[in-house]
């Protein structure tokens, strides 16, 4: 627990210039500059650690992460400090380790082990006393125990984590902390860090396929899972550091750091979506009619803000709570509008005062108001008076690439009142659509590796429509056909997204979003331009179409969602699917007797199948959680994700009600999970006997998070 531990970084890319990685004790000068690297860095390293086992103390220390790299940069170590016994020879390999100047420093390693073996030497520097060699003898004996530690110590030392408060210092140092072992840590997962930068919360999904809070303190080389966190919403922090409140299962909770049990705190029915937590005592959440408020011990919530139907606002999130514990700040969004607005107002005073637009939350720290920038997002900061809630100066960049950040309130960042700042850079999940036979053996290939969320497949099985992520960001909609590997591109215009195939098998329907505005569209195979949807309705997206052609099934733009038919070529349209609970991944049966869908639950996400064609009770399909249910092409099972896999149930409708049967694991798969606007990972073909499955390649879902130390360097008041 050192600062001159601190910071390590580890990516792909990291020998690149501009990114400082490493742990600060132990790094080279031009690494603390962020330069380009190459393997005498290590040479720097070796000799750091060598000097520390030989003298018992560290070649460059400080009070924190700035003083090391300060004296890295311009200081010399203590040779004086080597024991006596220590052979010249040795010495003289430590100065030529530990040079500033890459031109003077030991090439790479190999020169390092010659020169310890004495290969340099003539035979006058090799005649030594009798003493001396005696002396020599025994510090080779204190050398070799060294050397055969080094590697150990240099692992060691480069697992360990610190996010201490950094000074205000010309030093801004980054670095990245990955999920821990086992889990996964998926784009736009919650994450929060403590008032005092002493620990990281975010959360993650373990092998077993339960999401759960993380804790990872700065002591310790990985993330400890809090317990009683399954299933857990975005932690948000208590001001002393010890606690965290979440959401989970339609209720508040607060949860200790010493291994207690979670204790609820309120019921939130319909949930909610993040927090702040008040120096007094107070909670404030978001709900679907507004932030509430209750003390931190527990009770009946209460009012703080309510939505302004004269603006057309849909929904207040993303609190958080200025210096004074009273005052807070919201970001609240409207229909029809791209970004949000930043409004402060108390829990005591229902008056607000207008900030900024941003497109996402807002937050405070160290005289600086965060917020987001509209597309391309980017973390912007401006000066910020707390007191009188006024804004000074211009916005000013602080980080760019913040995709994660959403229009609908997620920040995409997180900072704490003691200065470091985290935010979530995630770069394109790349996946491949792959088909998979009922034990989950991989068959064929359909697509190249790229950055695919959504897809569809054609009623003949062979034809794919799938929404790709361009390297500029664009979102284009591609034919893959077998006849071109690489695929046909369909669309060339706005942000193409959620394809269906039409019944004639020769036209898309698909979205066009523009902000937060949908566009129902459909194009032609072969096309050069899409055309609007003469029946636009209410509706966000397509989710089906029936067999015979008559209906097809919406998504709505209600909160919470809906599902909705309209007859096909009319604006005839009723809903299937209303309630407190969102409904998401309709599916009608192929016989249309039967809709399959998923429910928001506040216990999580359940299968749910209803009749189609008349009124009906609901019949829960999924155990232990599941979504996005696809019928086979009799009726006779039905699939859906789970925690543990793919999952199958037996389906029977007997004197017009629906039987489901026990689901049963076919086999494991790794897919984007359970995306809300996004549609099935998976579709069902050759009777149930083969599943194209959009996989996930290697480990690019799962995202760490980058610190920022010193984020305000540069920055102008």
């Amino acid at each position: 627990p050192s600062a001159s531990l601190s910071p390590t970084l580890t990516t792909p890319a990291m020998t690149q210039a501009g990114m400082i990685l490493g742990t600060a004790a132990y790094m080279s000068p031009e690494q603390a500059k962020g330069r380009r690297v190459d393997r005498r860095a290590d040479v720097w390293a070796f000799g750091c650690v060598l000097f520390e086992m030989l003298t018992g103390q560290r070649a460059f220390t400080g009070e924190d992460v700035a003083d090391v790299l300060s004296r890295v940069l311009q200081r010399e170590p203590d040779f004086n400090a080597l024991p006596s016994m220590v052979p010249a020879r040795v010495g003289q390999v430590l100065r030529v380790c530990l040079r500033k100047d890459l031109k003077q420093r030991a090439h790479d390693m190999a020169d390092v082990r010659l020169a310890l073996e004495g290969a340099f030497e003539t035979a006058v520097t090799q005649t030594a006393t009798s003493a001396s060699v005696a002396a020599r003898g025994r510090a080779r004996e204190y050398l070799a125990w060294g050397l055969a530690t080094v590697a150990t110590l240099l692992a060691v030392g480069a697992s360990v984590l610190y996010l201490r408060a950094p000074r205000q210092t010309d030093t801004i140092v980054r670095f990245t902390v990955p999920p821990p072992a086992g889990a996964v840590r998926p784009v736009g997962a919650g994450f929060a860090v403590s008032p005092d930068s002493q620990r990281l919360a975010f959360v993650a999904t373990g092998a077993d396929g339960v999401s759960r809070i993380f804790v990872r303190h700065i002591a310790a080389a990985e993330a400890q899972p809090l317990a009683g966190t399954d299933r857990a919403g975005p932690p948000f922090w208590a001001p002393d550091g010890r606690s965290l409140g979440f959401g989970k299962e339609g209720g508040l909770y607060r949860v200790a750091l010493d291994g207690s049990a979670p204790r609820l705190l309120c019921s939130v029915p319909g949930g909610l979506s993040g927090g702040t937590w008040s120096a007094r005592g107070v909670i404030v959440f978001a709900s679907r009619s507004g932030l509430l408020q209750v003390p931190d011990t527990g009770g009946t919530p209460t009012p703080v803000t309510a939505l302004d139907a004269g603006a057309k606002e849909t929904s207040h999130t993303s609190p958080w709570f200025l210096p004074d514990g009273r005052r807070l700040l919201f970001l609240a969004l409207a229909d029809g509008q791209s970004r949000g607005t930043i409004w402060a107002t108390a829990i005591d005073d229902p008056a607000r005062t207008r900030i900024v637009e941003s497109s996402g939350g807002a937050a405070y720290a160290a005289g600086w108001l965060l917020s987001t920038t509209a597309t391309p997002r980017s973390l912007v900061a401006q000066p910020f008076d707390p007191e009188h809630l006024t804004l000074q100066g211009t916005p000013q960049p602080v980080r760019d690439q913040l995709s994660s950040a959403t229009s609908v309130g997620f920040p995409g960042f997180a900072v704490s009142s003691s200065g470091v700042l985290v935010v979530d850079r995630p770069t394109p999940t790349v996946s491949q659509l792959v088909w998979m036979d009922r034990s989950g053996r991989e068959v064929a290939t359909v697509t190249p590796r790229a950055s695919i969320a959504e897809f569809a497949l054609a009623a003949d099985e062979r034809r794919v429509v799938a929404r790709v992520t361009l390297p500029d960001g664009a979102r284009a909609l591609w034919l893959f056909d077998g006849i071109r590997p690489e695929g046909t591109r369909l669309t060339y215009e706005g942000r193409a997204t959620r394809p269906m195939w039409a019944l004639d098998g020769r036209h898309v329907y698909f979205t066009d979003v523009t902000g937060n505005n949908f566009a129902l569209r459909t194009i032609a195979i072969g096309a050069t331009a899409p055309a609007a949807f003469e029946q636009p309705g209410p509706f966000v997206h397509f989710e089906d179409v029936t067999r015979d052609g008559r209906y097809l099934v919406f998504k709505s733009l209600k909160a919470p969602d809906e599902v909705w038919i309209q007859r096909a070529g009319s604006a005839e349209r009723r809903a299937l699917v209303q309630g407190p609970y969102s409904a998401s991944w309709p599916r009608v049966s192929p016989d249309s007797h039967w809709l399959a869908y998923t429910l928001s639950l506040p216990s999580g996400f359940e299968v749910f199948a209803q009749p189609f064609d008349r009124p009906g009770d609901r019949t829960q399909v999924s155990v232990k959680g599941g979504f996005g249910p696809v019928w086979r092409d009799d009726g006779r099972e039905l699939y859906y994700e789970g925690p543990q896999g793919l999952m199958a149930v037996p389906m029977t409708g007997r004197d017009g009600a629906l039987d489901a049967g026990t689901p049963q694991k076919l086999f494991a798969i790794r897919t984007q999970g359970a995306v809300i606007n996004q549609p099935h990972n998976f579709e069902v073909a050759a009777h149930g006997q083969k599943f194209l499955v959009n996989t996930i390649v290697g480990d690019s879902d799962n995202d760490p998070l980058e610190v920022t130390l010193n984020w305000t360097t540069g920055l102008t008041k």
